[in-house]
């Protein structure tokens, strides 16, 4: 009996010391940066991401260094709206 208790709780530890790094696709990263430039509260949720994801990826888990890193490339090569930044451009 004791070996089975044990068992399940080795289990359940194992278990709940997964890996908690919630992916997104693509256009699903498109779409939060997207609404992250017109909603305030869409962009501090899209920064709280960005934070835990650089704290769990300075720890050492790739998977978030991946996310990380996937979501900085969408941010830094987004389309530039030239219409928004014409007034400030003289040619």
């Amino acid at each position: 009996m004791k070996k089975v208790i044990i068992g399940i709780f080795s289990l359940f530890l194992l278990v709940s010391c997964g890996d908690s790094v919630k992916t997104y696709s693509k256009e699903e990263k498109q779409k939060m940066i997207e609404l992250s430039t017109q909603n305030n509260k869409s962009k501090q949720e899209l920064e709280n991401i960005l934070k835990d994801l650089k704290e769990k990826a300075n720890k050492g888990n790739n998977k978030a260094e991946r996310e990380y890193e996937e979501f900085m490339t969408l941010i830094n090569h987004r389309p530039i709206d030239l219409n928004k930044i014409s007034e400030g451009i003289k040619l």
